[in-house]
């Protein structure tokens, strides 16, 4: 029991002692975070941007298949000219390996799944470098 106590009192630290200081508190950030971080946030933004193009090009395709927007109105018709595009280079590769069936258009999913599957390869890749 003796023995017990005194390891213990042993390893305590003394009444006062507030650690050694952090040399890793006001150390600058790594070369390598300062370059990869920022190409890490540009892709990150970048895949966002492309989700958030294609999803808005699928609900123009539905509100003019259903009738809700007019392609006479030039603001609209702007609209979707930008979005196919920017949306047309991503579409037209899958189009000629999987055509539309039944009027369905698979292409803006598989895209989809492509930039999810990438973002999660990025993600993965930077957290292994160490960066995010």
């Amino acid at each position: 029991m003796g023995r017990g106590r005194r390891a213990a009192l042993g390893t305590r630290a003394p009444r006062g002692y507030k650690g050694a200081p952090s040399l890793l508190k006001n150390r600058p950030p790594r070369m390598s975070h300062v370059i990869l971080h920022p190409l890490y946030l540009l892709i990150d933004w970048t895949l966002d941007a492309v989700t958030f193009v294609v999803i808005a090009a699928v609900v123009v395709s539905w509100l003019i298949t259903f009738g809700i927007v007019n392609l006479r109105n030039p603001t609209g018709r702007q609209v979707v000219r930008m979005l196919d595009a920017v949306t047309e280079p991503l579409f037209r590769p899958i189009r000629r390996i999987v055509p539309p069936m039944g009027g369905l258009d698979f292409s803006p999913i598989i895209v989809l799944l492509a930039v999810y599957i990438l973002h999660d390869f990025v993600d993965g890749l930077f957290h292994y470098l160490g960066v995010i």
